[in-house]
């Protein structure tokens, strides 16, 4: 009898990971897929060439991507109410700010994205973006960082 419990168990505890594993796949998936509405930030360049990009997609989820290992990462979703503000007000800040575009060693970037419309903004680290695009990175950093679930 217990070496049943135990074989029951133990099928049910694969059976979950191979579920959750399988999930998280089908996501990162859909994130080359993706066409509403999203936010991307992050940094390339530097003495490797390498880069992280944060994605916050419309509806809450929150991906990453790298260059040097080249990979892609499901972090979670987050509330959709809060997401679509952060959107909004990366949409405002790209327009705003369009005419800021530079490179360097290591380059900075904001990318709004709606469907196969992209703005982006980029600053080398050497020089200091606005100071409300400063604070707006900062504030969708925390977002990503602290609010998936």
């Amino acid at each position: 009898m217990k070496s049943i419990l135990v074989s029951i168990t133990i099928v049910s505890i694969l059976s979950i990971l191979v579920t959750s594993c399988k999930t998280s796949a089908q996501l990162v998936d859909a994130l080359a897929e993706y066409n509403g509405r999203s936010v991307s930030y992050g940094s390339q360049g530097g003495i490797a060439g390498g880069g992280t990009t944060i994605i916050l997609l419309e509806n809450g989820q929150v991906f990453s991507t790298t260059i040097l290992p080249k990979g892609e990462s499901y972090h979670g979703k987050a509330d959709i109410k809060e997401a679509k503000a952060l959107i909004d007000e990366a949409m405002t800040l790209t327009q705003k700010h369009s005419n800021l575009s530079g490179t360097g060693n290591m380059t900075y970037f904001l990318v709004y994205k709606d469907g196969a419309t992209e703005k982006k903004i980029s600053w080398p680290a050497e020089v200091y973006p606005p100071n409300e695009v400063r604070a707006f990175a900062q504030k969708l950093n925390e977002f990503t960082q602290t609010k998936t679930k």
